[in-house]
């Protein structure tokens, strides 16, 4: 998914901001909010049996 800088910049219109720094911010919550979707993503293609694997505390010794 690409930004559309332009669809959102008005809500910043009441704010002190300049145009680079409304961009600035607008740029930073899109990125946020991408890598949130991706991680529920990823947590949602996880198996269930492995969400609550308790990992082992000595990998290898037996």
């Amino acid at each position: 998914m690409k930004l559309d800088l332009e669809k959102y910049r008005h809500v910043l219109d009441d704010t002190d901001l300049s145009e680079d720094e409304k961009t600035d911010y607008l740029q930073t919550v899109w990125v946020i909010l991408h890598e949130c979707m991706q991680l529920a993503l990823k947590e949602c293609t996880v198996p269930q049996d492995e969400k609550h694997k308790v990992p082992d505390s000595n990998p290898g010794q037996e």
